[in-house]
């Protein structure tokens, strides 16, 4: 259930946003604003290494707003789910 909604919803999302985008886009404009004006230069370089620095600013990006949001959904547990406690047990209905 939880991955058919979650596949409703990527593909739904990219597909309004392909609706709603503006048709024309100035290339030059794009790339300005993408970074990519060293794009040539660094096409020359190894693949591997070009991921693996992508991937680590990724991850310094991404691994403090997971960790922010991690703390503030187990602070809010009480409040957000009121009448989940280990007395309740496992159960499907519960997980949708």
């Amino acid at each position: 259930m939880r991955v058919a909604v979650a596949l409703v919803l990527v593909f739904g999302v990219a597909y309004l946003a392909d609706r709603v985008a503006p048709r024309e886009v100035d290339v030059t404009r794009a790339l300005e604003v993408a970074g990519a004006e060293g794009l040539e230069s660094s096409e020359e370089g190894n693949p591997f290494l070009r991921r693996a620095r992508i991937l680590s600013k990724m991850i310094l990006l991404l691994l403090p707003e997971y960790a922010v949001v991690v703390l503030v959904l187990g602070a809010a547990r009480a409040f957000i789910f009121p009448h989940m406690d280990p007395a309740v047990g496992n159960d499907l209905l519960l997980a949708v």
